[in-house]
């Protein structure tokens, strides 16, 4: 019953106002950045990919990897074949916020890890609904743990910025976690455009996306989504990448197999 849950949260609320809890994540972006070795993201924000099947991560560059283990690749309706399932840390910051208006042909669930809770707008062209979810840690109060958006979806969002702390912490970022499957490609992906949303959208809903449009030249082909990705995808020697960032990617490109 919803009153017993209301209850519940109530009693979780009150133990935990009365408790000190010290966390573990930086409050400051710079330091999460550092610390995780994390990398500008074409989408906004920052990331690192921390998984691909049979692959090594980051390797492929956001490309599908076909060299390894071919158990640890699927064949899509289309007859492709992709990486069974990637994971990457993606970390919007005060500085980067919004999370630009785009589309993937993989499902992706989202999981909160930490830092401020970020609003999440999901459009589904064919029965053109938009909802809006809040993924972070307050869950009485209808914020979500973890978030999946099937395939086909257009997505976009922002982190919330005014009147939030974590027991007095005032984070710089959101951490999430982000897992696709079938594993991400950025052949599958691609911008959705001011003209997109003018065609396949009612009015409300125009207006609440055309501020997550991405401001540069929308990219329209699979080669150029790839080439815009890749520039991301930097080799350790880039002298773009601080330090910390060098190493990270050193050790994740040159991690055996088992």
């Amino acid at each position: 019953p919803i009153c017993t849950q209301r209850n519940k949260c109530k009693h979780i609320t009150s133990q935990h106002q009365q408790s000190t809890r010290t966390t573990m994540l930086p409050t400051k972006r710079t330091e999460l950045i550092h610390a995780l070795g994390l990398v500008p993201h074409p989408e906004g924000g920052y990331f690192l990919e921390t998984h691909r099947s049979g692959s090594v991560p980051m390797s492929s560059r956001g490309l599908t990897d076909t060299s390894g283990n071919a158990k640890a690749l699927v064949q899509t309706s289309s007859g492709l074949s992709r990486n069974a399932l990637t994971s990457i840390y993606w970390v919007p910051t005060i500085q980067s916020p919004k999370l630009r208006l785009a589309v993937n042909n993989s499902d992706h669930v989202h999981y909160y890890q930490g830092g401020r809770p970020f609003e999440y707008l999901v459009y589904d062209p064919e029965c053109e609904k938009l909802e809006h979810f809040v993924l972070g840690p307050d869950i009485c109060n209808g914020q979500k743990l973890q978030l999946s958006v099937k395939g086909g979806v257009w997505k976009c969002g922002h982190m919330v910025t005014t009147n939030y702390t974590d027991e007095g912490a005032v984070y710089e970022f959101t951490m999430i976690g982000e897992a696709a499957g079938p594993g991400f490609d950025s052949e599958d992906f691609s911008w959705i455009t001011m003209d997109m949303i003018e065609r396949e959208c009612p009015i409300h809903v125009q207006k609440v996306l055309a501020a997550y449009v991405n401001e540069k030249s929308v990219l329209s082909t699979a080669t150029e989504n790839s080439r815009d990705f890749g520039e991301y995808y930097k080799e350790k020697k880039d002298s773009s990448f601080s330090p910390s960032q060098n190493r990270r990617l050193f050790q994740l490109t040159h991690e055996p197999l088992c």
